[in-house]
């Protein structure tokens, strides 16, 4: 078991000895699509614009002081490209220059979220942010990791931060289903309990990034857990198959097409 605070995010994701909640993700759609992200040779860790911009909201909300000490805000009216924003950014070693436009949104978001009752709560209670926790997991006997936004020890809570253009429930919803939330929740929840003994509250809080800026706080009940209990499962199993083979197959099984109805009303 390691615990490790202010590890770099880029060293968290380029460790392979233990799986993570995004290889679990991989893994059960195939073994295939594991190797191919992780093992063919080609695993440097890029974070995606939206990524990038979600690093920076959370570093605004939950460690403020990194914040002012890596961005600043650029000139009104000027893009990356204009001679101002160039010069500007050369007044300002050291830091990442946020085009004006960004800067007022990001300001917007965090005195939205520190207006509201819920979300402020969260906030201001302080915690650990972006621990990288790893272990072994005694019910599969794999090597498992996450990392979570922010840990609070003393009311046994763990925050996921999101960011969203909508963060109204049924939208909420079907983006939690694609994404996978619920088995954040479960490798967090099992790996807490196995390393603390303590059962912990794991809450979404959800930052609008368009007007009204919302924010809205969601969590699982018991029954989704243990679902996403047996989907980590089922991918642990594909990757010790996979492993002990050297096999990493795609979708082997014979998938039954059909007509859409939609199609079908075509000719009628």
């Amino acid at each position: 078991m390691m615990i490790k605070e202010n590890e770099p995010i880029e060293i968290y994701h380029s460790e392979r000895e233990h799986l993570s909640k995004s290889g679990i993700d991989l893994l059960l759609k195939s073994p295939r699509h594991y190797w191919d992200k992780y093992l063919k040779g080609e695993n440097e860790y890029k974070p995606t614009p939206a990524q990038s911009l979600g690093t920076i909201i959370h570093e605004m909300l939950l460690e403020p002081e990194l914040f002012e000490k890596k961005y600043a805000c650029g000139p009104s009216g000027a893009n990356r490209n204009h001679k101002t924003f160039k010069e500007a950014q050369l007044e300002q070693p050291g830091k990442e220059l946020l085009s004006w436009a960004d800067w007022r949104k990001l300001r917007t978001i965090k005195e939205s979220a520190l207006s509201q009752r819920h979300s402020r709560r969260l906030l201001e209670h302080g915690g650990k942010n972006e621990v990288s926790y790893y272990w072994k997991d005694e019910a599969t006997d794999q090597n498992l990791k996450f990392r979570p936004d922010r840990i609070i020890d003393d009311r046994k809570i763990v925050i996921d931060l999101k960011t969203t253009e909508n963060a109204d429930f049924d939208t909420f919803v079907r983006k939690a289903a694609d994404f996978g939330y619920h088995r954040s929740v479960a490798l967090t929840s099992r790996g807490l309990k196995q390393i603390t003994g303590d059962d912990y509250k794991y809450v979404f809080l959800v930052l609008e990034t368009k007007p009204p800026f919302n924010a809205a706080i969601f969590d699982y009940d018991y029954e989704d857990i243990e679902y996403a209990d047996f989907e980590i499962n089922l991918a642990i199993e594909r990757y010790k198959q996979s492993s002990k083979h050297n096999s990493w197959e795609g979708q082997t099984n014979i998938q039954r097409l059909y007509i859409p109805s939609w199609k079908k009303k075509d000719v009628v």
